[in-house]
Formats: structure tokens, sequence, C-alpha cells
């Protein structure tokens, strides 16, 4: 068997649903069998022969099956930087719990030691700036400020 080839199986499964064709339909028109378009879709390595009848039923060339590694490349960048900031989200909401677990009992502290005189302003305002400053990171790495 030949070896395999790296299809845009994500494309095909398009194409095949704008013509609105089904698997047993693109099976019949490719001459494969419907096991083989299946495996294709799931993403499994194809041979070239393969490729060839694929090429035929879509009336185009092998090449235009084939993944276009910049768009790949791009794809896995984009969902990089996703999970980035969303990870970057996440841990703003665990530092703001965890300032508004903190400052709640330092409230109830210094009403019940101290009272008249107001001390928690001060880690509250300081521990705030940085808080400020995290969200203000978080919500300037979702701008994409490459494009213009």
């Amino acid at each position: 068997m030949s070896t395999d080839m790296n299809l845009d199986t994500a494309k095909l499964k398009r194409w095949r649903e704008e013509r609105c064709w089904s698997q047993d339909h693109l099976a019949a028109t490719s001459g494969l069998s419907l096991r083989t378009i299946q495996r294709l879709e799931r993403g499994e390595g194809v041979s070239r022969e393969t490729a060839r009848a694929l090429a035929a039923a879509y009336a185009v060339g092998v090449e235009a099956l084939m993944v276009d590694p910049e768009t790949k490349a791009n794809e896995l960048a984009d969902q990089r930087k996703e999970a980035m900031q969303s990870q970057a989200r996440k841990m703003f909401l665990i530092h703001l719990l965890v300032f508004l677990g903190a400052m709640g009992p330092l409230v109830v502290m210094d009403i019940v030691g101290t009272p008249g005189e107001s001390w928690t302003i001060w880690p509250a305002l300081g521990w705030a700036t940085t808080l400020f400053a995290h969200g203000i990171t978080v919500l300037a790495s979702g701008l994409d400020l490459d494009e213009g």
C-alpha cells in the first residue's frame, strides 16, 4: 500500500456537505467503500489511490485535497492563543475571588477590632490596584493589535 497522505479532512467533509452528498453518495461516486469515507472523515490516513479517487469525485486535482501547511499553522496558533486567553481569564477570576474572600474577613476584623479607625482601606487599595492591572492585562491580551 502507498504511504498515507495528509488530506484536509475538514475541507473534504465541508465539500461533501456543500454538495448535499451523503457519505454513501460520495463512496459510490468515488468508487470507495463507505467505511473508507468514514475513516477519512475521522482523520485517519488514506493512500494515494484513495486520494486520487476522491479528487476525481470532486473534480479537482489531488493537491487541492491536501492540508495547506500555512492554514494549519494559523489554525493551531489561533487555538493556542484562545487557550491562553481562556487561562488568563480563569486566573483573573481566581485573583478576584481571593481578593473578595480575603478582604471580607479583614473588613470584619477592622470593624470589630478598631471601631472608628479604618486600616483596611490601605491593603484594599493596594490589592485592588494590582487586581485592576491584572484585569487590564487580560483585556489587552484579547485584543488583536496586529490587525488594524
